[in-house]
């Protein structure tokens, strides 16, 4: 072998035994994204499509959406979800970072409004202590290399993680995982006239991220109490988690390729 290739060779190794560790904390897996997406990454989901929404929909994506078109409400309802998740693994942050994109300034300024903690502009390579750095979907996050080291107990959430998207980290949390996702407030989203019958296109909100962001507070929404199976699920293997005490703290690239078939290419290895 070359010595270029050496590096990259042992990097896979350490990667493929991180993800094995995870794997033995998972008696019999099942096709559900949430427990693979952990096993390979170590890292949260808060939303999938379940059958709840549609028949075998699991079965189908592991519960991944293809496309979704996004509401205020539900924006709440994932922020929701993750405060219960920074609660329960013990990582509340003191301040919200907001990336350079209206998107994550919107969902930074939501988030630090429902947790109650400051917001402020993230700064590159500057140090971030028990800090949340928000994007609206995982690739803001390619630009911004010193983010692959975990370091002062900082998180890492985007809204949308594009599964069909490779990406410089995986973040420690997503809310969900999408082919495409339209935010509420570029308009685009599709829907029905109740009048005309006709299918209709939103408007974009041109209020500015702040008044976006207080609506997106002020919006109520329930959790379904089922989440709390999905918080035990986390909260029994947080030490297996991105930032655990029996993690790398190095997030991962994120490769397509390993969320194709994830169930045959982890009993293959394993076999």
């Amino acid at each position: 072998m070359q010595d270029k290739n050496i590096a990259a060779v042992f990097a896979a190794i350490d990667k493929l035994e991180e993800c094995l560790n995870r794997y033995k904390t998972v008696q019999n897996p099942e096709y559900i994204i949430r427990i693979w997406h952990y096993i390979q990454y170590g890292s949260a989901i808060l939303d999938y499509f379940d059958n709840s929404v549609a028949e075998n929909a699991l079965q189908v994506a592991g519960g991944r959406y293809v496309a979704k078109f996004g509401s205020y409400k539900e924006v709440k309802l994932v922020i929701s979800k993750l405060e219960k998740y920074l609660i329960k693994l013990d990582k509340v942050p003191t301040t919200v970072y907001i990336l350079p994109s209206r998107n994550s300034e919107i969902l930074s300024k939501a988030i630090s409004k429902i947790l109650g903690v400051d917001c402020i502009q993230y700064i590159r390579n500057t140090p971030v202590q028990n800090g949340l750095i928000v994007a609206g979907d995982t690739s803001e996050f390619n630009d911004y290399p010193e983010l692959v080291n975990i370091r002062g107990n900082t998180v890492t959430f985007a809204l949308n993680h594009n599964w069909l998207d490779n990406s410089l980290i995986t973040p420690d949390i997503c809310g969900f995982m999408s082919q495409t996702y339209i935010f509420p407030w570029e308009g685009g989203s599709v829907k029905v006239n109740p009048e005309t019958k006709q299918v209709d296109k939103s408007e974009p909100d041109l209020r500015s991220a702040e008044e976006i962001a207080h609506s997106i507070a002020s919006e109520e929404v329930e959790i379904n109490p089922e989440f709390n199976e999905i918080l035990e699920f986390y909260y029994e293997r947080k030490d297996y988690m991105k930032g655990g005490l029996k993690d790398t703290f190095k997030r991962l690239h994120y490769n397509t390729d390993s969320n194709s078939e994830p169930v045959v290419t982890f009993s293959y290895i394993i076999t």
